[in-house]
């Protein structure tokens, strides 16, 4: 079905091109076929454009899309790694670069006479105001002027909390800027957390989900509505027809087996 679309959509284009240049050499030109020939072969340089824009915007994004997959996998490592394992990660990446000592919760890093602290936060849930607090309280502990915060994402709260401090700077870095951050350092983490990726549904699926079972008095519902409104408007065509298209979807869920969810299996 998409490829079908794509063709559509190819033939349209390439067809309106050419008709707006037909227009104007035709008006400029007292041939027919001269205008013509001229109209062919301004479209075949317009697609040519268009494919060499096409490609390096495929290109874009099939890189950005591989990063974009990258990135969701060392997310799911970080998160799946205990906090002490991520600590010590981010520990080794900035030793060699600034004097970083590691503690149990976080790295304590010192420039220009700057203490930092270095958190990781890596789970399912964004980061809240309890945790500002909670960086906060350590800042004052350690006399960091600092805290930089690595999470997986961040809630608005949470970066709201962080704005209203004046005597400690909390930097909030979600997954993107973390990604970012690893970037820059050109190093990241091992992947051994393996997931499966993400299916698209196919139209088989959508018309089980459609056409399953439990949809009939879903179906028979909308139909009885649909009928009873026939009789209080005038022009009732649509209502009858509606009415009869949602009869035919629920005798469809009922008697068709192939749209019939399958029973539950058992787990042993």
């Amino acid at each position: 079905m998409n490829k079908i679309s794509r063709v559509i959509d190819f033939l349209i284009s390439r067809t309106v091109i050419f008709t707006l240049a037909f227009i104007w050499c035709r008006y400029y030109l007292n041939s027919l076929w001269l205008a013509v020939l001229s109209a062919a072969g301004i479209t075949l340089l317009a697609c040519l454009i268009l494919f060499l824009i096409s490609r390096a915007k495929n290109a874009r994004k099939s890189a950005t899309k591989a990063e974009q997959i990258h990135m969701q996998q060392v997310m799911t490592e970080f998160m799946y790694s205990t906090n002490k394992q991520n600590v010590e990660y981010f520990y080794k990446l900035i030793k060699n670069e600034y004097a970083a000592t590691l503690l149990p919760d976080c790295v304590l890093c010192e420039n220009n006479k700057i203490k930092t602290l270095l958190f990781t936060r890596f789970k399912y849930a964004a980061l809240s105001p309890d945790d500002i607090r909670e960086f906060y309280i350590e800042c004052r502990r350690f006399n960091a002027q600092r805290a930089i915060v690595f999470a997986s994402d961040v809630s608005d709260k949470a970066r709201s909390a962080a704005s209203g401090l004046t005597d400690a700077e909390i930097i909030l870095m979600n997954a993107e800027n973390t990604y970012k951050f690893l970037k820059e350092f050109n190093m990241y983490p091992v992947i051994t957390v393996k997931t499966a990726p993400e299916k698209r549904r196919k139209i088989k699926t959508l018309l089980k989900f459609a056409f399953s079972r439990n949809k009939v008095k879903t179906y028979l519902w909308g139909a009885g509505i649909m009928l009873l409104c026939s009789f209080a408007v005038p022009y009732n065509l649509y209502y009858l027809i509606s009415a009869t298209v949602m009869m035919v979807c629920a005798l469809i869920s009922f008697i068709n087996p192939a749209f019939v969810r399958d029973p539950e299996k058992s787990l042993l």
